[in-house]
């Protein structure tokens, strides 16, 4: 590509960080091309919902379109260099991806012709962003292909030192298990570190018996880099994991640890793997905004027209973060707990009602519904035969 118009930057408005990967893109950009190229940059946040009750919920916690937009143009400039800010729009993605009758059936009239304005209106100014800025040449071919070839290199040495396939496996497992554990060096002593998604664990040892060290680090809103400001005195490769200071809330979250690990490998698979476990999954947001629609709901009809847009679908439920994020104080789920609620609950699987399976009334039990769910495993176990079989 020769000439470009824009060069458009993508955020996820949920989770706006300008991480370590990207900052580097930007300032190799910025190497290749000039100062210039940053005033053909625009700014989209994702996930920007334009319903009502989304604007409130910003409009309580302060993090507002403007506040999103004033942050990230202080972290490109302080990044940069340059002293002017860059355009920003904002997308709503659900609003983009589904078809009008279903937003009809979600949203009353008035409302939902709101949010079809605005959303057309951020379209329009993301367009003449574009038509406006003169095409801007990419010249320094030369450079730009020394550089491509430089990184290529640098991908080769990480694919050679990371088994990709297993990285993807473990990744793709990493919802319903642990992501990665191995030895890690904190304070002058080796502790064991197991890393399940948004939460790092330490023990004595890989038996998991005897928790130790920082115990339990939160890695909501974490980053994690490779390297740190003492590495050059420190006898082992270094990463560091810290989260930055919030200025919106009154309590402050930071924290920083800095651990050592015994080889480069350990250090580029430790840092991949927890920028992995740092992001929110697909399905975890899903059953956030699930559990959000339905504790908001004023009225039945509106709860129950939350249950239908959702029961054609298939959620995926990852029981391991379901559990990390249920505070102490909360009821603790056990098998007995289990069979109370089942006791007054119908459930269908496959289009078999269990009518409150070990209920007075009914003649199946829990253990019937349990040989149930067991017979399908092993039904299933004899037709593994896509390509996540040795997942599944």
């Amino acid at each position: 590509v020769r000439y470009v118009n824009t060069f458009l930057i993508v955020f996820n408005s949920q989770e706006p960080r300008l991480n370590i990967h990207l900052r580097e893109m930007l300032v190799i950009f910025k190497t290749m091309f000039g100062a210039d190229f940053l005033r053909h940059v625009a700014i989209a946040f994702t996930r920007f919902e334009f319903d009502k009750r989304a604007k409130k919920r910003r409009q309580r916690s302060g993090v507002t379109g403007e506040h999103l937009a004033k942050a990230i143009n202080e972290e490109l400039r302080k990044a940069l260099g340059h002293d002017f800010d860059c355009p920003v729009i904002f997308l709503d993605n659900e609003l983009l991806r589904t078809s009008i009758e279903d937003l009809e059936d979600e949203y009353d009239e008035d409302e939902l012709e709101v949010m079809l304005d605005e959303s057309r209106a951020e379209l329009e100014k993301l367009f003449q962003i574009m038509v406006s800025k003169p095409a801007f040449c990419c010249k320094d071919v030369k450079a730009v292909a020394t550089e491509k070839e430089r990184l290529k290199k640098k991908i080769m040495q990480l694919i050679d030192m990371v088994d990709e396939k297993a990285l993807g496996r473990q990744i793709i497992s990493a919802e319903q298990g642990v992501m990665h554990r191995g030895w890690i060096r904190w304070r002058r002593r080796w502790i064991w570190g197991v890393l399940r998604r948004q939460h790092l664990r330490f023990f004595e040892s890989d038996t998991n018996d005897t928790p130790t060290g920082p115990r339990e680090v939160d890695l909501t809103g974490c980053i994690c880099s490779s390297g740190s400001e003492w590495e050059s005195v420190r006898r082992y490769p270094t990463f560091t994991v810290y989260r930055p200071v919030n200025k919106q809330s009154a309590d402050s979250s930071y924290f920083c640890h800095i651990f050592q690990v015994p080889t480069e490998v350990d250090r580029q698979r430790w840092v991949v793997f927890v920028q992995e476990a740092t992001q929110v999954c697909e399905s975890c947001h899903r059953i956030e905004k699930f559990h959000l629609t339905l504790q908001t709901a004023p009225t039945r009809e509106e709860y129950e027209r939350a249950i239908s847009l959702v029961e054609q679908e298939t959620m995926v439920v990852p029981v391991e973060w379901v559990l990390q994020t249920v505070h102490n104080k909360h009821r603790k789920p056990t098998l007995q707990q289990a069979l109370k609620d089942l006791s007054r609950d119908n459930v269908e699987i496959d289009g078999m009602l269990f009518a409150t399976p070990g209920g007075s009334d009914s003649s199946l039990t829990a253990d019937d519904l349990a040989a149930h769910l067991c017979a399908r495993v092993l039904l299933g176990v004899d037709h593994l035969e896509d390509d996540q079989a040795e997942i599944k």
